[in-house]
């Protein structure tokens, strides 16, 4: 368990925060990129700038959690649970599972953004 702990310009790349607990976490500029977050529950935190290119946030649950200008490129989404959680910002590329993001709030100007990865979650054949 992790409570009340700063993370700052760290380098986490395939970290293990695997059925971890995380309550009031801060990650601010980090490398979270192949990071293991599995069947883990994390409350009130706050993702600053980070990558989680890659990261596998099976089964996850994030509650009241703020992501911003963090990258979830290829980051796999199943089974993930989002309650009240913001995303702002955010490089969605490729998100597996993007399905599960259903309940984040996100800024018009993201959703836009993320438009071809919204419209696969809902199962919508983009055509030129």
């Amino acid at each position: 368990m992790l409570r009340r702990v700063c993370f700052r310009n760290v380098r986490l790349t395939g970290a293990a925060f695997a059925n971890a607990t995380l309550d009031d976490v801060v990650f601010e500029d980090c490398r979270l990129d192949l990071a293991s977050f599995r069947f883990a529950k994390l409350a009130r935190v706050r993702l600053e700038r980070c990558r989680l290119d890659e990261a596998d946030l099976y089964e996850a649950r994030f509650e009241a959690a703020a992501f911003t200008s963090c990258s979830l490129a290829h980051a796999s989404l199943a089974g993930v649970k989002f309650v009240d959680a913001e995303l702002r910002g955010c490089d969605l590329t490729a998100v597996g599972n993007p399905e599960q993001l259903r309940g984040v709030r996100m800024p018009w100007p993201d959703v836009v953004e993320a438009a071809d990865v919204l419209a696969s979650a809902v199962g919508i054949d983009v055509v030129d």
